[in-house]
């Protein structure tokens, strides 16, 4: 048995569905798509997945990425301020 042609494209469509490219990122962020190149250059954003000239980044890694950056400085802050009273 084969399956019909349009199964496929939907079968495409929901393996890049957990991806997000670098205009989105910068969409969602309020900086430009150089930034975002910036920021990958400089390890505050996870390497993306390069195909030909795109950018994807896996949505997920880059939540955690994120969160993972927001918990280090807040326990950052939470140190400098305890240094601060001692």
């Amino acid at each position: 048995m084969t399956e019909p042609e349009s199964s496929h494209d939907g079968e495409d469509k929901a393996i890049l569905s957990g991806f997000i490219t670098k205009a989105e990122i910068a969409q969602e962020l309020g900086v430009s798509e150089r930034t975002v190149e910036r920021w990958v250059r400089l390890r505050l954003l996870p390497q993306p997945l390069k195909m030909g000239r795109s950018s994807l980044f896996h949505r997920e890694a880059l939540k955690e990425h994120l969160l993972a950056r927001m918990e280090q400085a807040s326990s950052r802050s939470s140190c400098a301020r305890r240094r601060r009273r001692g």
